[in-house]
């Protein structure tokens, strides 16, 4: 839940700066970067061996003031308006996207965090741009998978009236902790199965019994004369 709020501010706050009207238009035929870094703020702990996979969604144009996206071929059936959107909508429209793509078989361009947590994408002309988390090794392993977003490369801000552009884009999405299963009650002991005499061991048991019982008789028979024979 907290990794989705982060998102949706994330995304609220990128889209009103990019589609904020102006006269100064980007340079579509400059350059950016990404940098994705994911760190754990509560530990202060940087994830490394997260696999990024990270693919181009739409073309950026920039016409009287306004910026808009063209969906390429590979996301055309997906009809999705990527101008405007709110920030709930910008997710569903990320995981949209992703299936769409992997359905295809396709794969995007891929990176994994360093131990800094940190995975740069270089050389990035203007566009929109689809990120996921594809795997998880080392640290990675302790946590979610981030959920799939979308970015734009550059990101806009109106500064004193001029819209300013950044093609050296950061993002920091939010990262959680793997939940560990609760721990399973050891299964109740059975008891112990009686063990089953020997038959041996029944031979002899059986022979003492009659030796007592033949000593008890013999007994019984001497005290009986000695009684009889005080009476005469």
């Amino acid at each position: 839940m907290k990794k989705s709020f982060l998102l949706l501010l994330l995304f609220g706050l990128f889209f009103w700066r990019v589609l904020e009207s102006s006269a100064d238009s980007p340079d579509e035929n400059r350059q950016g970067t990404l940098t994705v870094t994911l760190f754990y703020e509560e530990e202060k702990t940087a994830v490394e061996g997260a696999g990024l996979e990270f693919i181009e969604v739409a073309d950026l144009k920039f016409s009287e003031g306004q910026v808009s996206y063209s969906l390429l071929p590979d996301f055309a059936e997906s009809s999705l308006k990527l101008e405007g959107m709110k920030a709930s909508e910008a997710l569903l429209a990320a995981k949209k996207l992703q299936a769409l793509y992997q359905q295809k078989g396709k794969t995007g361009f891929s990176a994994r965090t360093d131990e800094n947590g940190k995975a740069l994408f270089e050389n990035l002309k203007p566009g929109m741009y689809l990120i996921w988390q594809s795997s998880s090794e080392k640290t990675a392993k302790r946590f979610e998978k981030i959920d799939p977003y979308l970015v734009s490369v550059p990101q806009g801000e109106k500064i004193s009236g001029k819209m300013v552009w950044d093609y050296e884009v950061k993002t920091l999405p939010k990262v959680e902790l793997v939940l560990k299963n609760t721990p399973e009650s050891e299964p109740p002991r059975q008891s112990q199965p009686l063990k089953k005499v020997k038959t041996g061991d029944e031979t002899k048991i059986a022979a003492y019994l009659l030796l007592a019982g033949a000593s008890a008789m013999i007994l019984l028979k001497a005290i009986w004369k000695k009684e009889r024979a005080d009476l005469l």
